[in-house]
């Protein structure tokens, strides 16, 4: 097993995408496209909206490597397998998308989040990485204004990780707020530090599928995240394009 040549030096950016955020169809041309099962890097993802497909994209504006769908820490895998791929491919950059739970009424669901950063209580998942890993401000930058680019505004923020597979309770949601976050995510943490790790400028673009149960005062399931996650797939659908050119 391996990862096919023709994705080697294609592209100098790649995309992860989030749960529920893979287009159901991908703007400009597939050149390339496999499973992960068949390269064996990254895992095969066992949770309903993450694909499991490696895609070199050709769009007008540039060539993207795609990792449509992601391995969670909690999967038992390894959670930052994509940065360690999209390095091994000669990618200088990439970009973490990924679904989050608002903690905050004023952060509809919907919106868009660029986060500068990332806190958390196990920060035992740090000490893999040798510190706190953080968010490039330029490819932040690009990032936010590749989407504006498409018609997306993307707000600034803070995203809480925690490690799944639970969704967080309404006291540690309230808790996270209260640390300064803004939404919840179960993804971006060890992919900072794997990305720190293979020598990647990394940034994030969270979607935000769905409020806290501090917020709404229920209990948050996959199915409600995945629904809603079709808007942001179609709005992802518009930015890729955009995020070959930064």
């Amino acid at each position: 097993m391996g990862i096919p040549e023709v994705f080697r030096m294609a592209a100098s950016t790649a995309v992860v995408t989030g749960s529920g955020l893979a287009p159901v169809r991908w703007p400009g041309r597939i050149a390339a496209s496999v499973a992960y099962g068949e390269t064996g890097v990254p895992a095969a993802p066992a949770v309903e909206g993450h694909p499991g497909k490696l895609i070199l994209l050709e769009t007008s504006k540039g060539s993207l490597i795609v990792f449509a769908g992601r391995t969670h820490l909690y999967e038992g895998g390894e959670a930052g397998g994509a940065a360690a791929a999209a390095a091994s491919l000669g990618c200088r950059r990439i970009i973490l998308t990924h679904a989050a739970g608002s903690l905050k009424r004023s952060l509809p669901v919907g919106s868009w989040l660029a986060p500068s950063g990332a806190v958390s209580l196990p920060w035992s998942v740090l000490d893999e990485c040798g510190g706190r890993p953080t968010v490039s401000a330029r490819l932040r930058k690009s990032a936010a204004a590749a989407a504006l680019a498409a018609g997306i505004e993307v707000r600034g923020g803070t995203i809480y990780w925690t490690p799944g597979p639970m969704y967080e309770t309404p006291a540690e949601a309230s808790a996270a707020a209260l640390m300064g976050a803004d939404a919840a995510t179960m993804s971006l943490l060890p992919e900072l530090c794997a990305a720190a790790e293979n020598g990647l400028e990394v940034a994030s673009l969270a979607f935000i599928t769905n409020f806290a149960p501090s917020v709404k005062g229920c209990p948050t399931g996959h199915e409600e995240v995945l629904k809603a996650g079709r808007k942001g797939s179609q709005e992802l659908f518009r930015m890729l394009p955009e995020l070959a050119g930064i």
